[in-house]
């Protein structure tokens, strides 16, 4: 055995996820567009399992994930989870480290919706040419919400204040009035890719038009027959890829397939 010093390969760091104090907490209600949205309350509950109910709901998320950035890091990561019932998503800068000059980003935003978060419909991405954070979310009356956060509104509380008029933008897609969603993931901040129960796919392609009138997304539909076909022409690469085994002459044909975000220009 060796008798050398022992190496630990992986270093545990808790993330509480309480705030600091509750002034780090940003509260921001999305308005809704939706009858259902008007007409969504909150059902009432008994005072026996009052604090049971409460902490569940504020406490423990139905979905949770930590994204990180790939072109920006300052800070890189951030942690989202899906709270009350699916009308709260909520978002903080958990960086582990980061570097000497960076300034904190200890704000928690809180985004209260009218109408629940369709299950697996939050989506992230991280612009290139942008340092800011986009999140896509997709409620249950079908509407699309787009969120641009710049890294300011995670450190002052007066630049979400100064920046809420144009802090999102939404929009309901044609396409999911007569399908419903299944999954939503962001492939750039430009296209997002929608899953149906039919089996099909929607692809939604932000509009480059500064028309005030026209959509804020476009929407191309392909179902479930020529999905394949369709998938591959959207893929940067048509080679085909071949695994030679040593018992036989027969070779295995792959398709390769890369991250995530390098599927689709």
């Amino acid at each position: 055995m060796d008798s050398g010093e022992t190496q630990y390969l992986f270093k545990e760091t808790r993330v509480n996820l309480e705030p600091p104090a509750p002034s780090n907490v940003v509260t921001i209600r999305v308005p809704s567009n939706s009858i259902h949205g008007r007409g969504h309350r909150k059902p009432a509950r008994d005072g026996s399992g009052e604090d049971e109910t409460s902490f569940r709901l504020k406490t423990l998320a139905t979905s949770s994930s930590i994204y990180h950035r790939q072109w920006h890091d300052t800070p890189r990561s951030f942690l989202w989870r899906i709270l009350e019932e699916g009308t709260l998503l909520s978002i903080r800068a958990v960086d582990v480290c980061k570097k000497t000059q960076a300034p904190d980003a200890p704000l928690v935003l809180n985004f209260h919706f009218a109408v629940p978060i369709q299950q697996g419909c939050v989506a992230f991405s991280d612009p290139e040419e942008h340092d800011s954070l986009c999140v896509f979310v997709l409620d249950q009356a079908f509407q699309l919400y787009s969120f641009t956060l710049r890294p300011d509104l995670f450190r002052k509380r007066a630049a979400v204040d100064a920046g809420l008029s144009e802090l999102g933008k939404v929009q309901a897609p044609s396409g999911l009035g007569f399908k419903s969603p299944h999954r939503m993931v962001a492939v750039t901040a430009e296209t997002l890719l929608v899953t149906v129960n039919d089996g099909g796919m929607i692809r939604l392609d932000k509009n480059k038009s500064h028309e005030p009138s026209a959509p804020l997304w476009t929407e191309s539909f392909f179902n479930v027959q020529g999905w394949a076909q369709n998938l591959r022409s959207l893929l940067p690469f048509q080679g085909k890829h071949t695994i030679k085994i040593r018992q036989g002459q027969h070779g295995i044909q792959l398709s390769h397939v890369g991250r995530g975000h390098q599927f689709w220009a």
